[in-house]
């Protein structure tokens, strides 16, 4: 069974056609608290859950939100020892009537999002 990912494989998001990624980090540190947006209280390891790694941060978009992995062939897993790397992942979304106003995401702005909530 795993019991971390990674820390080689890599995620990124490109944002509403953009060929540069707006995010760009570990895996790993996607669902471990470390990183914001990505805090604790919205992101989960397997310990938290119910046996995955979950989170649930909002990234809008307007015309489109491209997930890439980047070195998941790297050998060997530095999880298992050897060289599988075997990834599930699911991502939820919800349409919005056409004409929505959206602004696209970006790691700094969904930061500025929640301070103003907090406030």
């Amino acid at each position: 069974m795993l019991s971390c990912l990674d820390p080689a494989i890599g995620v990124r998001f490109y944002v509403d056609r953009s060929t540069v990624p707006t995010l760009d980090l570990p895996l790993n540190t996607l669902v471990n608290g470390s990183t914001p947006p990505f805090v604790a209280g919205l992101v989960r390891g397997r310990v938290g859950s119910s046996g995955g790694f979950v989170g649930y941060v909002p990234s809008t978009h307007a015309q489109g939100l491209r997930i890439a992995l980047s070195n998941a062939a790297r050998t060997p897993n530095a999880c298992t020892g050897n060289a599988d790397h075997l990834l599930w992942y699911q991502f939820t979304y919800h349409r919005l009537p056409p004409g929505a106003a959206v602004t696209s995401f970006t790691p700094q702005a969904c930061l500025r999002a929640g301070l103003r909530r907090a406030a």
